[in-house]
C-alpha cells in the first residue's frame, strides 16, 4: 500500500510488515547510474509523552560487499554491488496505541559531489593559492576555483588543501500510515 493508510489492525496482530523493493536508476542517454548500497526505513511516531519522534532503521537491506569512497579522480568502481535490493521488514518498536508512518529510502554507493567533480576535472592544485590573500593568481589558471580548497592560516600564510566531498544519492518512497484506534 505505497502512499496509503494501513487497514485497521486485526485483534491480536503484531507489528505490520513492510516490503520494500528498490531498483538501480535506469538513467537516460549517456547518464551514468550507480548500483545500490542499502535500504533504510524511516519511522515517524509519537513517544509515550505525545512528542514527535523520527527514527531511521539503517541498512535493513544492504550490499554484501565493502562500500568504498570514489577514487581521487572521482571514478567509482560499481564492483559487485546490487542493481536491486528487496526486504520484508517488521517494526521492532511498534506501539498499536500510537499513530505512525514509515517510508523507505534507498541509497546508491558513494560518488563525488558535482563541485568535487568540477575541481578534479580542472586539476585544481590548492598549493598554488597566494599565501598573501588565499586567492589563485591569474597565471595559475585556477582563478575563481578557490571554493575547491579548504583554507588554513592567516593573511600572509594562507594555505589550502583540496576538498574531496562525496555523497550518496538517495530516493524515497511514499509513506505508509498507521492510525491507532480511538478509545
Amino acid at each position: 500500500v505505497m502512499g496509503g493508510d494501513l487497514p485497521p489492525r486485526p485483534a491480536g496482530a503484531g507489528s505490520p510488515y513492510i516490503t520494500v523493493w528498490a531498483l538501480q536508476d535506469l538513467g537516460g542517454a549517456g547518464e551514468a547510474t550507480l548500483p545500490l548500497q542499502a535500504i533504510d526505513v524511516i519511522k515517524g511516531t509519537l513517544n509515550a509523552g505525545g512528542e514527535p519522534k523520527v527514527r531511521a532503521y539503517e541498512a535493513v537491506a544492504h550490499t554484501s560487499h565493502p562500500v568504498e569512497r570514489p577514487a581521487p579522480d572521482c571514478s567509482v568502481a560499481p564492483g559487485l554491488h546490487p542493481e536491486q535490493l528487496c526486504v520484508t521488514w517488521q517494526d521492532p518498536d511498534f506501539h498499536a496505541d500510537r499513530d505512525a508512518y514509515w517510508y523507505a529510502r534507498a541509497r546508491e554507493i558513494p560518488s563525488c559531489r558535482w563541485s568535487t567533480q568540477l575541481c578534479v576535472s580542472k586539476g585544481v592544485a590548492c598549493a598554488a593559492l597566494s599565501p598573501a590573500n588565499g586567492i589563485f593568481p591569474a597565471e595559475s589558471g585556477f582563478a575563481g576555483y578557490e571554493g575547491c580548497c579548504r583554507m588554513e592560516g592567516e593573511p600572509g600564510s594562507f594555505t589550502g588543501k583540496n576538498i574531496f566531498a562525496t555523497l550518496e544519492e538517495r530516493v524515497w518512497g511514499s509513506p505508509v500510515w498507521y492510525e491507532a484506534p480511538q478509545n
